[in-house]
Order: structure tokens, then sequence, then C-alpha cells
């Protein structure tokens, strides 16, 4: 059974397939037409064009003007001249990637789509493995926009790793975008993604969207990020073979906002916006680390309310909710239940970039309050069969050398009167 983490999270909303109206297939089917139709065209006429045309411009150049008659250099000079605007067309047709708009016209005619994938140059001592054949087994589904619509143009990978895009892959923890900037998107290691070319409209507009709903948004320059980038220390960061580069995610986007909020005084960060609502920053992009001393602050002078700040499901994606595992380190004396409660729901996954951090602030708390929630929370994912959560938990257990008595019992149970089926304390032994 699948964990309810971010159950409610924009990018987990499905929404039953819609059939595309038959004016969008005419539309495309005579778009590809008329594509195919003007390469051919510009083809012929750089390849065979020039010569007749060199002829009937002779033809009329020595009736209109007698003196050029039995001039056969002037017909010679005719055809270089044509033939050179022919390789000026062609070299044109090069230059504005028309051979690779053929190709791709090509391979969707026969039904095949060509695997472009785009993976930044990390350091050159690493050696990757073979992307392409990761990616091929790899099941994609389409994005839902705002709108319930199903792109065409945009999927998302199962796994959350990829996003396939007008028929290029990129990691997803790799790339963002700039607002106010529908042109270009960028990588985390400063390289500019140009949106300009045979990019539809549309496909831009949900790619921008996609990124801005993942938290994806950031205002920085790609120079200062291409400097940054290099900073940053790449040692048990990401695992190159797994495709899993979520900790040197995490690790650029703290050194993002420090970069940016070195420090946040009243003027630059509002713990509270003009009408009295806690700042959607908190669960909108990483903060630095004088903005979380500013939230701390807050919740010990009690001037927000603990329950906002630890809402779970109000945070964009599994680096925002770092902020409130370092916010729950701070204030973990004050609001033990709260916190706790809250670090607790971020073990449903081992494999997010924020899972340690959550074990090591968990790790920090009495252990009698440890004890007492794993055995409430390991009988309700073992009853809903959820795996990963439970994995989470038999961590944790582990990791303060405890035997989750509910669990125990349950097995010493199968052990008497087997369960029909796979059980989820065997799928757990798998996977730990």
């Amino acid at each position: 059974m699948q964990s309810d983490k971010y159950r409610n999270h924009p990018r987990n909303r499905r929404s039953k397939k819609r059939p595309s109206p038959w004016s969008e297939k005419l539309k495309e089917k005579l778009s590809d037409i008329a594509l195919g139709a003007g390469i051919t065209f510009q083809m012929i006429f750089a390849c065979l064009v020039p010569a007749p045309v060199s002829y009937f411009e002779y033809e009329w150049l020595t009736k209109t003007f007698p003196v050029f008659e039995d001039q056969g250099f002037i017909f010679i000079i005719i055809i270089i001249l044509n033939y050179f605007l022919a390789i000026v067309s062609i070299y044109e047709m090069f230059w504005t990637d028309t051979p690779a708009k053929l190709w791709k016209f090509f391979k969707k005619a026969i039904g095949i789509e060509p695997l472009s994938i785009n993976i930044p140059d990390y350091k050159s001592d690493n050696k990757y493995p073979e992307f392409e054949k990761q990616l091929k087994e790899e099941k994609f589904v389409s994005y839902v926009d705002l709108n319930g619509n199903r792109s065409k143009y945009l999927k998302i990978s199962e796994n959350d790793k990829w996003i396939c895009f007008c028929g290029e892959y990129h990691p997803i923890d790799l790339i963002y975008a700039r607002p106010s900037q529908d042109q270009f998107f960028y990588t985390i290691k400063g390289d500019t993604v140009s949106l300009e070319k045979d990019i539809p409209y549309n496909a831009r507009l949900e790619l921008l969207e996609f990124l801005k709903r993942r938290g994806n948004i950031i205002d920085m320059d790609p120079h200062v990020v291409r400097d940054m980038y290099w900073q940053l220390d790449y040692r048990g960061m990401y695992n190159v073979e797994k495709a899993d580069w979520a900790g040197l995610r995490l690790a650029w986007e703290e050194a993002v906002a420090q970069k940016k909020h070195p420090k946040a005084d009243g003027k630059k960060y509002k713990v509270v916006t003009d009408d009295g609502q806690l700042n959607p920053e908190l669960f909108n992009r990483v903060l630095s680390n004088s903005e979380i001393g500013r939230i701390i602050s807050a919740l010990n002078q009690r001037t927000i309310s603990p329950a906002d700040v630890f809402a779970y499901d109000r945070y964009v994606n599994e680096y925002t909710v770092c902020n409130a595992i370092r916010i729950a380190e701070g204030v973990r004396t004050k609001y033990k239940t709260e916190s706790l409660d809250f670090l607790f729901m971020c073990l449903n996954d081992i494999d997010e970039a924020y899972f340690h951090r959550a074990v090591a602030v968990i790790l920090l708390f009495p252990h009698s309050m440890i004890k007492e929630r794993l055995e409430e929370q390991a009988l309700a994912a073992y009853n809903n069969q959820d795996a990963l959560r439970l994995a989470g938990l038999l961590y944790i257990a582990h990791e303060i050398n405890y035997e989750i008595q509910c669990l125990k019992d349950i097995k010493a149970e199968l052990q008497t009167a087997p369960r029909g089926g796979y059980d989820v304390l065997e799928q757990v032994e798998v996977r730990t």
C-alpha cells in the first residue's frame, strides 16, 4: 500500500484523462504536415532549383542585353551565384536545426519517440551509468495542470525523479526557473536551457507552472549560481547510480538561502504578513539561518501558533520541510508534543532528503516520548499495510536500540497463524 506522504500535495492529485478535442488533434496533424512540407520544399529548392533558374536568368539577360550574347562565362557566373545562395540557404537550414526537426518529424511519423537526456556534468572524475537504459525502464505519467487538463508536452516519472519535456529528459531535483522568465529554465550548476526554439508557448507555461508548484522558482542569476555551486562539498550528497540528487539539491537550496538572505531584519523578512497570516515563504522556499531564527523567536514569544508552523501538508516539497525540522530543533523544549508529532510525520519515506535530518532531531527527545509514539504509530502503519512508514519507524527504533512491542506481538501471531499473502512486515525486512 502506498504511503500517505504528500497526499494533499498538488503533484499527487490526479484526474481522469481527458480525450483531446478533435480540433486539437486536427491542428496537430496539420502542423506536422506543414512542417514536413516546409522542410521538403526548402531542401528541394536548395539542391535542384539553382540549375534551371540559372538557365532562365541567362536567357533573360542575353535577350535584354545583347552584348552578353555568346559569352558563356556569364552563364557560369550566374550558376555559381545561384548555388552560392543555395549554400547559404542550406547553411541557414542547419543553423536553425532543421535536420533535427526533420529527424524528430520522421521519428514521430513512424511512432518512435526520440530519447534526449540532459544531465549536468558535475565532476569529471565521475563515471555515470547508462541513464538512457534507466529511463526506458521508467514509467511516466502526463502532468495534470491546475485546471485538471492532462498535458501532452510534460510527463513526470512515477519515482518523481525525472520530467520528460517535449521529448527531452531532465532530473527534477537539478532544475529551477526564475520569476517572470518564460524563455529559459536553469540547472543548479548554472546552465541555461532555452525555451525559445521549437517549444510551444503552452508547453512553456506548463513547465513553469509545474516548477512553481514544486517550489522551484528562485530569483538567482545563473552566473552567481555557477560560482556558488562549485563551492559545495559533494561528498555524500547524491547517489549517481540511483539518480538520487536530493541531498545535493537540499545543500544547494540552503546555500542559495544564505546567499540571498544572510541577515533577516524586520524589513527584509516578516514572520507575519500585514494581514496577520504566517508568511507563506516558510512553506514555499528554503529559509536562511537568520530567517529560521526569527521564526523560532516568534514561537517562543507565542506570537505565532505552532500548529501553523508544523502543518506538514502546507510545505511544497521535501526541501522546505527542512525549515520546520530546523524550527523543531530550536523549540523542542517548549513545544515537545507539536514538534515531535511533526518530526514523526517526516518518517514517511527513508529516501526523502529530510529523513535523516528529522531522525537526528527526534533522537534529541527523551526516549520515553519516542517509544510511546513508536508503539502508537507502528500499529497504525501496520494496520494500513504502509511499508514505507513502517520502515521509517523501525529505523528510529533501531537507533535507540528498542524493539517495538506491538510488532513483536504481531510477529508471534504470524508464526502461529500466518496471514494470507505477502505481509507488510516481510516487505519492510526486505527493504531494510
